[in-house]
């Protein structure tokens, strides 16, 4: 009778000495207790505590391929345990994983704008599109800068860059905050951008009364469109902050503008600009024109049965710009259009005598933005006299007046040349008794013809400085 030996299935094979567990011990011999080797690789068996405060086993890899090296980074854990802040543990996600199912939840929930929220999402998409598959605790420097060099190799801006940056800076602290990573940070040693600060050229009444004059008839909102600059113009609002104006903001009476009276100007306070003749005058004006069905001050063309206010301008800035068309020599008229040798005479005036232009702004108008009204409205309040706290509050800033006569508060040409004439290079001052009771001593001693030092000596008059 042949006997067959049972087959062994792969279940009860017996399993490698070398992918087990193994006990390890130090230089004399002496057993570790929490530290185990595997396949050469160091791990350390920890009771760690869930946030219900629920102990379990935990096997940890640690750093190091020599005993040295691993008993160092298992002492470094057990003291972050004990001081509470242990390391992440088990698979960190993927900086897409992270991204999608945490951060934009904290964004949506962190009080921010709407507006900033997809501006963030959407530098934080470009990143992920390049490393979202790299798990958070993978990240290295070398990842981070090699897609900011691809940036720049793109013709990125350095501002731009620097958006970039700081988006991911966001993100990498909130995993830090969540227990994903652990210092030091993957962008630790990364340098900013260098942006050279430009000198933004101070825009004359008579340029933006000319931009007006164009953008009237480049955009089919021209009307609309010029009440948008005159206001920023005449009050040195924020583009945005203008734009979400109401009617019930406007007290023509008290000669009071409210900006963010709910709370959505720029630091989320309102505040009060006083009327100025001409900002006055122009919402006035505006008034009469005031459409009956709509309580903002620019309400959108497209808003159909909903009262919305409109989004932006800058189709209508865009193509003010970039427009061409034909100025009037005789009568100075300025007329917009595509083709300007089409037009053989002034629609005014009908002169023939006409000057074509394919643009009809200069470089520094084709470059022209909302912001510079801002710096128009405080650069001439500046000129006028107004005090820079003045100026401030009536702008939005909160530190009394400083940025204004650092940075806002740059002057015409022509104000300067004025403040020049006003000094004077006269006689210089005289000193002369501080009352009329002196005594002949003290009078003889201060029209004496010799020199004399009074620095030092205590029994001298007191004098007062006057103008000779």
């Amino acid at each position: 009778m042949l006997r067959c030996k049972p087959v062994q299935t792969p279940a009860l094979l017996k399993q490698s000495a070398s992918s087990k567990y193994q006990k390890v011990f130090d230089s004399r011999k002496r057993r570790v207790r929490g530290m185990w080797l595997r396949n050469g690789q160091y791990f350390a068996n920890l009771a760690v505590a869930d946030d219900l405060g629920r102990k379990t086993s935990r096997w940890v890899p640690l750093v190091g391929t020599t005993f040295t090296e691993a008993k160092a980074d298992y002492d470094r854990l057990r003291v972050e345990r004990e001081d509470d802040r242990l390391r992440p543990l088990g698979l960190s996600p993927t900086l897409q994983d992270y991204l999608d199912q945490v951060y934009t939840r904290q964004a949506e929930a962190s009080g921010k704008r709407d507006s900033s929220i997809a501006k963030e999402a959407s530098y934080l998409q470009r990143w992920a599109e390049k490393i979202g598959h790299l798990r958070l605790n993978k990240l290295r420097p070398h990842h981070l800068n090699r897609f900011l060099t691809d940036l720049a190799d793109e013709d990125y801006s350095g501002r731009s860059i620097n958006l970039f940056l700081i988006a991911i800076r966001a993100l990498l602290k909130a995993a830090l905050r969540d227990g994903y990573l652990k210092p030091p940070m993957p962008y630790v040693g990364l340098t900013w951008q260098r942006v050279d600060t430009k000198t933004r050229q101070l825009v004359t009444p008579a340029e933006i009364d000319q931009f007006c004059a164009v953008a009237r008839q480049a955009s089919k909102n021209g009307i609309t469109f010029v009440d948008y600059l005159r206001l920023l113009q005449f009050s040195g609002a924020r583009r945005s902050e203008a734009l979400r104006l109401r009617w019930r903001d406007v007290n023509l009476t008290g000669g009071l503008l409210t900006i963010g009276a709910e709370g959505d100007a720029k630091n989320r306070q309102p505040r009060h600009v006083d009327l100025n003749p001409q900002l006055k005058a122009l919402l006035t004006e505006m008034k009469t024109r005031r459409q009956p069905d709509s309580e903002w001050l620019f309400p959108s063309p497209q808003r159909g049965d909903k009262d919305a206010s409109t989004k932006t301008f800058m189709e209508s800035l865009r193509l003010t710009r970039k427009a061409a068309g034909v100025v009037c020599l005789a009568c100075g008229k300025i007329t917009v259009i595509a083709d300007p040798s089409t037009v053989s005479a002034c629609p005014a005036c009908r002169s023939e005598q006409l000057e074509c232009k394919a643009q009809l702004f200069s470089k520094k108008m084709q470059k022209f933005g909302f912001h510079d009204l801002r710096h128009h409205f405080i650069s001439y309040a500046v000129m006028s006299g107004v005090d820079f706290m003045t100026v401030a509050n009536w702008c939005g800033h909160q530190d009394g007046g400083i940025l204004i006569g650092k940075v806002y508060g740059h002057l015409a040409e022509g104000h300067k040349k004025t403040q020049a004439t006003r000094v004077s290079f006269g006689p210089p001052p005289v000193l002369v008794p501080a009352t009329a009771t002196s005594t002949q001593g003290e009078m003889d001693s201060t029209n004496c013809d010799e020199p004399c030092d009074a620095v030092g000596q205590p029994e001298q008059p007191n004098h007062e400085l006057i103008a000779s």
